[in-house]
Formats: structure tokens, C-alpha cells, sequence
């Protein structure tokens, strides 16, 4: 269901998108663009999975705070909207959930997360022709991530690559018609991971992680 609203959004959005493509390059109106980004990541990972040495599933959500950078570049149609194709990197990040709890001692996993994300995203600015204007915008593409965990007794590991989408909104100040500042807000799902779990030789069961973030982004674009 997640999935289909995701296409859903980015349907609307790359067919608003068109309609104003081909008169705006008619008109000459086509402007290519490369920006630069940093950002301010609020993650959280949702653990789940299920742990067949300890005979539990695997519960809790811890979050982690990084800030980080990305590249775009992409067509600016008509002033109105842009065909964003963007790369980041979301690295570093640490989380710890719950594990289970004996009559001794309290375990815990341990969980590294990095991932590269590719996105191609829609975005639309109502109002071009002021020098401050707010902008929307959908995105989906690909996070390329490896995740390790590790409680002391199984550990587990994985890299895979998971369709991912988000949401934007935000402000863009446009000095001149080829130079702009962005300040927004961005709702990231980057998928969910799911790792099979050792103890030694035998086989565990198994960690997923859903890695989900809010972030606060500035950045820069100059337009040809």
C-alpha cells in the first residue's frame, strides 16, 4: 500500500510536470541547473525481525542525529517546476535496540547503518516571478545500504538496495533569474533492511531494520 501511494504521488507529480514541459521548451523557457545541499538528518530505526536463539521478536526504535551532503542537478521548466535528479550520502549512523533481557544481564543490538541514495524527484514553485517563492515536491529512487548488528550472542549483517521516496516543502530566495537559496523540510523512507542472524555456525533468525528520517536541508542552485 506504502508503495502504491508512492507511485501514485510521483504519477501526479511527473504529470503535472509534462504538461508544462513542451510549451516551456517551446518558449525557450528550459533551464539546466546543479545545486549543492547540506543536511541535517533526523533518523530513526524501527527493528523487527525474529531471533530463534532467544526464541523472541525483535522490538524497539532508536534514533540517531548526523548532518551530511548531497549533489543535484536537473531542469528548471518555466520557472515552475524542476526535473531533480539528486545523490546523497547518509553514513555513520548507530543505533541500539533492545535485544532481551535474563536473569543477569540486559542485551542489546547494536546496529550500523550506511546507505547512498539516488532520487529522482518532481518538485513545483507556484510563483516564479517572486523573489521568494515556496516550492513542493515528491521524489523516489534506489538506497544502496549495509547494515550490521550485533547483540553478543548472534550477529548479523547485509547490504542490499531498497526503493526509496520523500516528501519536500520549503522556500526558495531567487536573487537572479540564475542563481537560488533553498531552505526546507524533507520526510525520507529509505526501505527496510533484513539481515539473517548467527550465533557461531548456526543460523539465528533474522533483523530487519526500517530506516525512516526528517530532515532540515540548505542548500544552493546556479541555473544555465
Amino acid at each position: 500500500m506504502n508503495k502504491l501511494k508512492t507511485a501514485v504521488c510521483l504519477g501526479l507529480c511527473l504529470g503535472v510536470g509534462m504538461l508544462g514541459l513542451s510549451p516551456a521548451r517551446a518558449a525557450g523557457n528550459v533551464k539546466f541547473y546543479i545545486a549543492a545541499e547540506g543536511v541535517y538528518s533526523f533518523s530513526t530505526l524501527t527493528a523487527g525481525g525474529y531471533n530463534t536463539q532467544g526464541g523472541f521478536n525483535n522490538k524497539d526504535s532508536a534514533a540517531d542525529n548526523v548532518f551530511r551532503g548531497g549533489a543535484h542537478l536537473g531542469l528548471e521548466v518555466g520557472g515552475v517546476f524542476s526535473l531533480d535528479f539528486g545523490f546523497h550520502y547518509r553514513g555513520g549512523l548507530a543505533y541500539t535496540t533492545d535485544s532481551y533481557v535474563d536473569m543477569f544481564e540486559h542485551y542489546y543490538y547494536e546496529t550500523e547503518f550506511d546507505a547512498y541514495g539516488l532520487m529522482f524527484s518532481v518538485f513545483v514553485s507556484p510563483f516564479p516571478d517572486y523573489a521568494l517563492s515556496p516550492y513542493i515536491g515528491a521524489g523516489i529512487g534506489a538506497a544502496m545500504t549495509k547494515m550490521t548488528t550485533d547483540d553478543t550472542v548472534v550477529e548479523g549483517s547485509i547490504e542490499q538496495t531498497n526503493m526509496a521516496w520523500q516528501l519536500e516543502a520549503g522556500l526558495e530566495l531567487q536573487p537572479t533569474n540564475h542563481f537560488g537559496l533553498k531552505v526546507g523540510y524533507r520526510y525520507l523512507n529509505m526501505g527496510t533492511d533484513d539481515a539473517p542472524l548467527r550465533a557461531g555456525i548456526s543460523d539465528s533468525g533474522n533483523f530487519t531494520g526500517a530506516v525512516k528520517a526528517h530532515e532540515i536541508t540548505a542548500g544552493l542552485r546556479i541555473k544555465f
